[in-house]
Protein backbone atom coordinates (compact mmCIF):
# COMPACT_ATOMS: atom_id res chain seq x y z
CA UNK A 1 0.00 0.00 0.00
CA UNK A 2 0.80 3.76 -1.18
CA UNK A 3 2.27 5.61 2.69
CA UNK A 4 -0.08 8.13 2.99
CA UNK A 5 -0.17 10.91 5.95
CA UNK A 6 -3.30 10.36 8.13
CA UNK A 7 -5.69 13.67 9.01
CA UNK A 8 -6.09 14.29 12.25
CA UNK A 9 -9.75 15.19 12.17
CA UNK A 10 -10.01 17.36 15.13
CA UNK A 11 -7.78 19.69 14.60
CA UNK A 12 -8.76 19.39 10.50
CA UNK A 13 -12.16 21.19 11.91
CA UNK A 14 -10.18 23.50 13.47
CA UNK A 15 -8.20 24.13 10.25
CA UNK A 16 -11.44 24.40 8.18
CA UNK A 17 -13.13 26.93 10.66
CA UNK A 18 -10.70 29.36 11.01
CA UNK A 19 -10.60 29.44 7.00
CA UNK A 20 -14.34 29.76 7.01
CA UNK A 21 -13.99 32.43 9.63
CA UNK A 22 -11.48 34.77 7.26
CA UNK A 23 -12.58 33.51 3.77
CA UNK A 24 -16.59 33.65 3.81
CA UNK A 25 -16.42 36.07 6.72
CA UNK A 26 -14.12 39.05 6.21
CA UNK A 27 -12.57 38.06 9.79
CA UNK A 28 -9.42 39.52 10.61
CA UNK A 29 -6.10 37.43 12.15
CA UNK A 30 -6.54 39.85 15.17
CA UNK A 31 -10.36 38.86 15.65
CA UNK A 32 -10.28 34.77 14.81
CA UNK A 33 -7.83 33.89 18.25
CA UNK A 34 -10.45 35.52 20.09
CA UNK A 35 -13.03 33.25 19.14
CA UNK A 36 -11.12 30.27 19.42
CA UNK A 37 -9.95 31.07 23.04
CA UNK A 38 -13.32 31.83 23.73
CA UNK A 39 -14.45 28.29 22.92
CA UNK A 40 -11.75 26.88 24.55
CA UNK A 41 -10.12 25.28 21.56
CA UNK A 42 -5.82 24.46 22.43
CA UNK A 43 -3.57 24.73 20.40
CA UNK A 44 -1.01 22.26 19.11
CA UNK A 45 1.53 22.78 21.57
CA UNK A 46 -1.29 22.70 24.07
CA UNK A 47 -2.36 19.52 23.25
CA UNK A 48 1.26 18.52 23.23
CA UNK A 49 2.07 19.82 26.39
CA UNK A 50 4.81 21.99 25.37
CA UNK A 51 6.00 24.83 27.14
CA UNK A 52 6.18 27.99 24.71
CA UNK A 53 9.50 29.73 26.66
CA UNK A 54 11.29 33.00 25.58
CA UNK A 55 15.56 32.63 26.51
CA UNK A 56 15.80 35.96 25.24
CA UNK A 57 13.09 37.75 28.17
CA UNK A 58 13.03 34.84 30.80
CA UNK A 59 9.35 33.87 30.56
CA UNK A 60 6.90 31.43 29.72
CA UNK A 61 4.19 32.99 27.47
CA UNK A 62 0.69 31.16 27.94
CA UNK A 63 -0.27 28.56 25.28
CA UNK A 64 -3.11 30.17 23.67
CA UNK A 65 -3.82 31.66 19.88
CA UNK A 66 -2.46 34.74 18.46
CA UNK A 67 -2.29 36.24 15.38
CA UNK A 68 0.81 34.27 14.61
CA UNK A 69 -1.01 30.96 14.95
CA UNK A 70 -4.03 32.11 13.02
CA UNK A 71 -1.45 33.19 10.13
CA UNK A 72 0.63 30.44 9.74
CA UNK A 73 -2.07 28.54 9.03
CA UNK A 74 -4.29 30.74 6.74
CA UNK A 75 -0.55 31.63 4.58
CA UNK A 76 -0.13 27.42 4.75
CA UNK A 77 -0.84 26.01 1.32
CA UNK A 78 -0.07 22.18 2.71
CA UNK A 79 -3.50 22.51 3.87
CA UNK A 80 -5.24 22.52 0.04
CA UNK A 81 -2.73 20.11 -1.27
CA UNK A 82 -3.17 16.26 -1.59
CA UNK A 83 0.67 15.73 -0.94
CA UNK A 84 3.63 16.56 1.08
CA UNK A 85 6.96 16.81 0.40
CA UNK A 86 9.02 15.32 3.42
CA UNK A 87 13.06 17.10 3.40
CA UNK A 88 12.19 19.47 0.34
CA UNK A 89 14.46 22.16 1.48
CA UNK A 90 17.20 19.70 3.58
CA UNK A 91 20.94 21.21 3.44
CA UNK A 92 22.02 17.56 3.41
CA UNK A 93 23.28 16.06 -0.09
CA UNK A 94 22.10 12.79 1.35
CA UNK A 95 18.70 13.64 2.57
CA UNK A 96 16.16 12.97 -0.69
CA UNK A 97 12.72 14.94 -1.02
CA UNK A 98 10.04 12.37 0.08
CA UNK A 99 6.27 12.39 -1.18
CA UNK A 100 3.95 11.57 0.88
CA UNK A 101 0.15 11.88 0.10
CA UNK A 102 -2.47 12.88 1.80
CA UNK A 103 -5.96 14.09 1.69
CA UNK A 104 -6.55 18.04 1.15
CA UNK A 105 -8.66 19.72 4.27
CA UNK A 106 -9.62 22.70 2.47
CA UNK A 107 -10.29 23.52 -0.98
CA UNK A 108 -7.59 25.37 -3.44
CA UNK A 109 -10.66 27.85 -3.79
CA UNK A 110 -11.34 28.57 -0.15
CA UNK A 111 -7.83 28.94 0.70
CA UNK A 112 -7.26 31.75 -2.13
CA UNK A 113 -9.88 33.31 -0.97
CA UNK A 114 -9.27 33.41 2.51
CA UNK A 115 -5.19 35.19 1.22
CA UNK A 116 -7.72 37.61 -0.88
CA UNK A 117 -9.41 38.47 2.19
CA UNK A 118 -5.91 38.97 3.97
CA UNK A 119 -4.66 41.49 1.52
CA UNK A 120 -7.64 43.24 1.57
CA UNK A 121 -7.78 43.47 5.52
CA UNK A 122 -4.18 44.67 5.42
CA UNK A 123 -4.77 47.21 2.73
CA UNK A 124 -8.25 48.77 5.13
CA UNK A 125 -5.81 48.87 8.25
CA UNK A 126 -3.17 51.05 5.82
CA UNK A 127 -6.02 53.54 4.43
CA UNK A 128 -7.16 53.78 8.40
CA UNK A 129 -3.47 53.90 9.99
CA UNK A 130 -1.91 57.21 8.67
CA UNK A 131 0.57 57.42 11.61
CA UNK A 132 4.11 56.17 10.93
CA UNK A 133 5.89 55.96 13.71
CA UNK A 134 9.68 55.67 12.68
CA UNK A 135 11.44 54.17 15.54
CA UNK A 136 9.13 51.31 16.48
CA UNK A 137 11.50 48.17 17.22
CA UNK A 138 14.52 50.53 16.84
CA UNK A 139 13.89 51.85 20.54
CA UNK A 140 14.99 49.44 23.81
CA UNK A 141 14.50 49.96 27.03
CA UNK A 142 17.69 50.28 29.45
CA UNK A 143 16.11 48.60 32.03
CA UNK A 144 13.68 45.94 30.99
CA UNK A 145 15.34 45.75 27.29
CA UNK A 146 12.20 44.98 25.97
CA UNK A 147 10.92 47.62 22.32
CA UNK A 148 9.21 50.35 22.52
CA UNK A 149 6.04 50.48 20.44
CA UNK A 150 4.25 53.46 18.99
CA UNK A 151 0.59 54.38 20.56
CA UNK A 152 -2.03 56.78 20.89
CA UNK A 153 -4.57 57.85 23.17
CA UNK A 154 -7.52 60.35 23.35
CA UNK A 155 -7.45 63.75 25.40
CA UNK A 156 -9.66 67.03 25.64
CA UNK A 157 -7.19 69.03 23.08
CA UNK A 158 -7.02 66.05 20.65
CA UNK A 159 -4.94 63.04 20.44
CA UNK A 160 -1.49 62.31 21.54
CA UNK A 161 0.66 60.02 20.10
CA UNK A 162 3.79 58.66 21.78
CA UNK A 163 6.41 55.66 21.98
CA UNK A 164 5.56 53.08 24.99
CA UNK A 165 7.81 50.31 26.91
CA UNK A 166 6.19 47.12 25.59
CA UNK A 167 7.77 45.86 29.16
CA UNK A 168 5.28 48.05 31.23
CA UNK A 169 2.36 45.45 29.66
CA UNK A 170 1.05 43.06 31.85
CA UNK A 171 -0.03 40.36 29.10
CA UNK A 172 3.71 40.37 28.03
CA UNK A 173 5.94 40.14 31.37
CA UNK A 174 4.51 39.03 35.02
CA UNK A 175 6.69 41.67 36.31
CA UNK A 176 5.97 45.47 34.18
CA UNK A 177 8.79 47.42 33.77
CA UNK A 178 8.24 51.38 35.49
CA UNK A 179 9.41 53.10 32.56
CA UNK A 180 7.83 56.29 31.52
CA UNK A 181 6.41 56.62 27.65
CA UNK A 182 7.59 59.42 25.70
CA UNK A 183 6.05 61.63 23.24
CA UNK A 184 6.35 60.97 19.38
CA UNK A 185 6.84 64.14 18.26
CA UNK A 186 9.61 64.71 20.90
CA UNK A 187 11.79 61.57 20.41
CA UNK A 188 12.07 61.40 16.46
CA UNK A 189 12.52 65.39 16.67
CA UNK A 190 15.64 64.68 18.56
CA UNK A 191 16.77 61.62 16.46
CA UNK A 192 16.15 63.45 12.87
CA UNK A 193 18.02 66.93 14.42
CA UNK A 194 21.17 64.55 15.26
CA UNK A 195 20.88 62.65 12.18
CA UNK A 196 20.45 65.61 10.31
CA UNK A 197 23.84 67.48 12.46
CA UNK A 198 25.61 64.51 12.14
CA UNK A 199 25.15 64.54 7.97
CA UNK A 200 25.50 67.90 7.30
CA UNK A 201 28.94 68.16 9.23
CA UNK A 202 31.69 65.75 7.04
CA UNK A 203 33.98 65.75 9.86
CA UNK A 204 31.76 63.85 12.19
CA UNK A 205 31.07 60.89 9.90
CA UNK A 206 35.31 60.63 9.56
CA UNK A 207 35.70 60.95 13.46
CA UNK A 208 33.02 58.11 13.56
CA UNK A 209 34.18 55.86 10.95
CA UNK A 210 37.46 56.16 12.69
CA UNK A 211 36.66 55.63 15.82
CA UNK A 212 34.40 52.35 15.14
CA UNK A 213 37.50 51.18 13.22
CA UNK A 214 40.05 51.68 15.56
CA UNK A 215 37.81 50.15 18.20
CA UNK A 216 37.61 47.57 16.13
CA UNK A 217 41.19 46.82 15.53
CA UNK A 218 41.78 47.07 19.22
CA UNK A 219 38.87 44.30 19.75
CA UNK A 220 40.45 42.22 17.15
CA UNK A 221 44.45 42.60 18.26
CA UNK A 222 43.19 42.16 21.76
CA UNK A 223 41.25 38.44 20.63
CA UNK A 224 44.53 37.49 18.97
CA UNK A 225 46.45 37.76 21.87
CA UNK A 226 44.43 35.33 23.94
CA UNK A 227 44.26 33.26 20.97
CA UNK A 228 47.71 32.58 20.95
CA UNK A 229 47.19 31.72 24.98
CA UNK A 230 44.47 29.53 23.81
CA UNK A 231 47.13 27.92 21.26
CA UNK A 232 49.13 27.37 24.08
CA UNK A 233 47.42 26.02 26.81
CA UNK A 234 45.86 23.72 23.78
CA UNK A 235 49.05 22.22 23.86
CA UNK A 236 49.81 21.84 27.54
CA UNK A 237 46.40 20.49 27.76
CA UNK A 238 47.78 17.77 24.59
CA UNK A 239 50.75 17.22 26.70
CA UNK A 240 49.26 16.41 29.73
CA UNK A 241 47.39 14.05 28.06
CA UNK A 242 49.79 11.83 26.60
CA UNK A 243 51.16 11.66 30.02
CA UNK A 244 47.98 10.68 31.69
CA UNK A 245 47.84 7.80 29.17
CA UNK A 246 51.08 7.05 29.60
CA UNK A 247 50.80 3.60 31.55
CA UNK A 248 54.50 3.55 32.71
CA UNK A 249 53.48 6.65 34.91
CA UNK A 250 52.19 5.29 38.04
CA UNK A 251 48.24 5.75 38.47
CA UNK A 252 48.32 7.47 41.44
CA UNK A 253 50.17 10.51 39.82
CA UNK A 254 47.97 10.15 36.59
CA UNK A 255 44.82 10.31 38.73
CA UNK A 256 45.65 12.99 41.08
CA UNK A 257 48.91 15.31 39.62
CA UNK A 258 48.03 15.16 36.25
CA UNK A 259 44.03 14.73 36.28
CA UNK A 260 44.01 18.03 39.06
CA UNK A 261 46.75 19.83 36.07
CA UNK A 262 44.11 19.21 33.33
CA UNK A 263 40.86 20.30 34.63
CA UNK A 264 43.07 23.61 35.59
CA UNK A 265 43.71 23.66 32.10
CA UNK A 266 40.36 23.43 30.83
CA UNK A 267 38.83 25.80 33.33
CA UNK A 268 41.74 28.44 32.02
CA UNK A 269 40.50 27.43 28.78
CA UNK A 270 36.82 28.47 28.91
CA UNK A 271 37.98 31.67 30.62
CA UNK A 272 39.60 32.79 27.68
CA UNK A 273 36.84 31.59 25.29
CA UNK A 274 34.56 34.12 26.84
CA UNK A 275 36.89 36.52 26.97
CA UNK A 276 37.75 35.79 23.04
CA UNK A 277 33.50 35.45 22.53
CA UNK A 278 33.08 39.55 24.67
CA UNK A 279 35.97 40.86 21.95
CA UNK A 280 34.53 39.21 18.92
CA UNK A 281 31.17 40.63 19.46
CA UNK A 282 31.51 43.20 22.22
CA UNK A 283 29.41 45.66 20.28
CA UNK A 284 26.56 43.31 20.24
CA UNK A 285 26.93 42.69 23.46
CA UNK A 286 26.60 46.52 24.53
CA UNK A 287 23.73 46.98 22.42
CA UNK A 288 21.77 44.26 24.60
CA UNK A 289 22.92 45.50 27.99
Amino acid sequence: DEDRLVIDEEEARVVRRIFNLIANHGWSCYRVPDDLNALGIPTRFKKLERVLRSKKYNRIYENKWTRNNVKSIVTNDLYYKDEYIYAQNSKFDFVKPVIIKKEPIISKRIFLKAKKQLAANRSDYNNRVKTMYILTGRLFCHRCKYPYCGGRYSTKKGIVFYYGDLGKKKEVTSSPCSSAAVRKELIEDIIKNDIKYFLLNPDNIKKYILNKSKKSLNNDFKAIEFENKKDKINKDIDRLLELYLNEDIPESIRKKGIADKLKEKERELKIIDNVIFELRNKEKLEKLR
